[in-house]
């Protein structure tokens, strides 16, 4: 029954969020708890996901489904299992301004070619809102990308972007 509960909230919150370019990170939170339950479900103890988040960042914004996505690549490219369980960290602060999600590093054998669909539209999203970069990186054992956390959704931010845009 609260598999089935979890998996109501998930299709909900993407069906509310469908028309939202952004929302904020408290919002993203409360999606990624109903998402992590219905993969600890599919995983168990295989898949370790730990929350390292200054609540000051809660009140950010972000690209809707951002974390959700870099779970899904997580998973869909790394090899989980109980002798290998899959380790997911998700760090924010307001000194640094970002989100974190970063996975130990464990290639599946046959692996099939990346097309970094996922990653080029969350490039490509925030592109819309900010100037500030997508960090990818890969070093020392861990896959990262960090992405920005936005102020708001004012008029003034968008149109600092479309001024750089021209």
């Amino acid at each position: 029954m609260r598999f089935v509960q979890r998996l109501s909230k998930v299709y909900r919150y993407i069906l509310e969020i469908r028309d939202r370019s952004l929302i904020t990170v408290a919002e993203e939170l409360d999606f990624l708890d109903a998402y992590q339950f219905l993969l600890k479900e599919r995983f168990g103890n295989n898949l370790q996901i730990h929350l390292q988040l200054d609540p000051a960042v809660k009140q950010l914004h972000m690209i809707p489904l951002s974390m959700q996505m870099l779970l899904e690549n997580a998973i869909k490219h790394n090899i989980i299992s109980k002798e290998r369980p899959l380790q997911i960290e998700i760090v924010a602060g307001t000194r640094s301004g970002t989100l974190l999600v970063r996975n130990r590093l464990q290639p599946k054998q046959q692996q099939q070619v990346s097309t970094q669909v996922g990653l080029d539209n969350i490039r490509r999203r925030y592109a819309f809102y900010t100037n500030a970069d997508i960090q990818i990186s890969q070093e020392d054992g861990w896959f990262s990308v960090e992405l920005p956390l936005l102020q708001s959704l004012g008029i003034p931010d968008i149109l600092v972007k479309r001024e750089h845009l021209r």
